[in-house]
């Protein structure tokens, strides 16, 4: 009844961590350190998210809000984090569980392993980590207009169903996942050097040698 999930969670992941380094010796401890802090995605956020989950809810609904009315024509009307057609067709709320934090943690993490393992210069991983932050944004924005669109078109229900389907639901992980690759694919480290020369040159360089 008096246990803490979050102090137990830590507890053991800090607790094996040390264990195998009493084991193994500071070799091991050096070597494993970035994978057992990825046991820290396992630490329950519970209430402590609620400072994050409010200003994704709105920022996410007012930039579904300007999408819907600039690019796609379609008359949302938004109220604080609901969505309202004007005609009374179809309203959502979207609310702490669609806030996008599922997708915002999974994509942090995503880019963190990442950008640990094709980099090696400090400030390419923090850009790669820093972009988790408005791809996860992207993401639910993206999700929240195709809920609409299919109310639009088709009624509630098909926005229902868009918003419960489990397959759908996977949908706006393409562009956030494509924007951390698209990003490490700009910040490559290999793009300093340059082309590599032709193969001529390469040739006469051999004879040379």
């Amino acid at each position: 009844m008096v246990q803490q999930s979050r102090l137990s969670v830590v507890g053991f992941s800090v607790g094996l961590f040390g264990l195998t380094g009493l084991v193994w010796g500071w070799p091991w401890l050096k070597a494993t350190l970035f994978p057992f802090a990825l046991l820290g995605f396992c630490v329950p956020i519970g209430s402590m998210g609620e400072a994050v989950t409010f200003p994704l809810r709105q920022i996410a609904t007012q930039i579904t809000a300007l999408v819907c009315h600039l690019a796609l024509g379609i008359n949302v009307i938004q109220n604080g984090t609901q969505l309202l057609d004007p005609g009374g067709a179809y309203q959502y709320e979207v609310a702490a569980a669609c806030s996008g934090i599922r997708s915002l943690t999974a994509i942090i993490a995503f880019a963190l392993i990442y950008g640990y393992l094709n980099f090696n210069v400090v400030w390419r991983r923090l850009a790669i980590l820093a972009s988790a932050f408005p791809l996860a944004v992207v993401a639910n924005v993206f999700r929240l207009c195709l809920i609409v669109l299919a109310a639009e078109a088709f009624g509630q229900k098909a926005g229902d169903y868009v918003h419960h389907s489990s397959w759908l639901s996977l949908a706006p992980y393409v562009p956030s996942l494509g924007g951390v690759l698209a990003l490490g694919w700009w910040l490559r480290e290999d793009r300093k050097g340059g082309s590599p020369p032709p193969p001529i040159a390469l040739e006469r360089a051999e004879q040379k040698s």
